[in-house]
């Protein structure tokens, strides 16, 4: 039996690294697409792309882990059952209790590392990686102007051209810039010299620019003239301030600050997904079982189906939390009852169908 419980262990592990790989790389891909955009609008700066994505790679692990286990599990059976070889360990004695030992055998210590990384190893990442997205930030603009070229920047808002730019990429000379500010009205700024600011509360930036001038357009056809020594123009278009994300929270700041909906919401999240490969692991040899006939991913529907239910609940559940909907003590706790009560009416029926 030791034998048996080895080869499924090596079906699974080989299946779910193969899944791991290829879920990781399609959401990697996404978010190299969405900084790109963000590069193209000024939002952040082209220097730090690929040390932001390296760090996010451990939240998107800690994330994909569940489904890929689940399916991997699903995949990995489902050709032991096509090849009838599920059937042979059945016929030679095998009990059911061995599928679920060899399943729990790899669930616990995923539900373990999930938690070190949830609870500790990523906020320290997140950490860092909230320096470097601050960090982005304010090399952002002024990097991707170039000197006798105009730019958009703000998502079209501003269209910038500068003369010279000096060498640490710091400061601007002989500066151009249209701001559209909606219904048909617009400015031209004018500057001698120009560099850019972090308001290291909120993260939004801004340009001062020194010894020119600003023509208002209006849309009644009115022109206003100012003369300035300094000036100040937001560069960021939207008004929503950057703070920290929950995520980058220590975990005991987090349990200080269980009080507060949206320190408690967090705090659950972070339990979710070890949990919820425990309770996933339950339900998979049910899941999982087939007829040589139905093919080998002939189940695979019906488990994405339970997953996206599983964590569509979880989410409105945190949802809910942030709210004050649901009182504290409950918090996302209800998700996972009522999942693992199906999820022990599934293997109920499964195992006396095999008795």
């Amino acid at each position: 039996m030791k034998i048996l419980r080895h080869y499924i262990s090596r079906e699974i592990l080989l299946t779910l690294s193969a899944t791991l790989i290829v879920l990781l790389a399609i959401l990697l891909v996404q978010r190299l697409a969405l900084m790109l955009n963000e590069v193209m609008n000024g939002g952040i700066s082209a220097n730090v792309i690929f040390s932001m994505i390296g760090i996010q790679i451990l939240r998107f692990v800690a994330e994909l882990v569940p489904l890929s286990f689940l399916l991997a599990s699903i995949v990995a059976f489902g050709r032991l059952y096509k090849d009838s070889e599920m059937t042979a360990m059945f016929a030679l004695g095998m009990p059911l209790t061995n599928l679920y030992r060899v399943l729990f055998q790899l669930a616990v210590p995923f539900s373990i590392i999930l938690l070190l990384l949830n609870f500790w190893v990523i906020p320290y990442f997140s950490q860092k990686h909230f320096a470097i997205q601050q960090q982005a930030r304010e090399e952002a603009q002024l990097t991707v102007v170039k000197a006798g070229t105009f730019r958009e920047l703000s998502r079209g808002k501003n269209i910038v051209y500068v003369r010279e730019i000096s060498e640490n990429q710091q400061e601007i000379k002989d500066v151009f810039i249209k701001t559209l500010e909606g219904e048909g009205a617009y400015t031209i700024t004018l500057a001698k010299t120009g560099h850019q600011i972090v308001d290291r509360e909120t993260g939004v930036r801004f340009l001062v620019l020194e010894n020119g001038k600003r023509y208002s357009f209006l849309k009644n056809g009115g022109i206003d003239v100012l003369d300035y020594q300094e000036i100040t123009l937001r560069l960021d278009s939207s008004t929503q301030p950057v703070f920290p994300k929950l995520a980058t929270y220590s975990t005991r700041e987090i349990v200080d600050n269980l009080n507060r909906t949206d320190f408690n919401s967090e705090f659950n999240r972070r339990f979710a997904s070890a949990i919820s490969v425990l309770i996933l692991a339950i339900m998979i040899p049910a899941l999982a079982h087939s007829n040589p006939r139905q093919g080998r991913f002939g189940k695979l529907l019906s488990a994405i189906f339970i997953y996206v239910v599983y964590f569509n609940l979880l989410n409105v559940a945190q949802n809910w939390v942030r709210k004050g909907v649901t009182p504290s003590w409950l918090g996302m706790w209800w998700v996972h009852g009522v999942m693992l009560i199906v999820a022990l009416v599934i293997a109920y029926r499964y195992s006396k169908r095999l008795a």
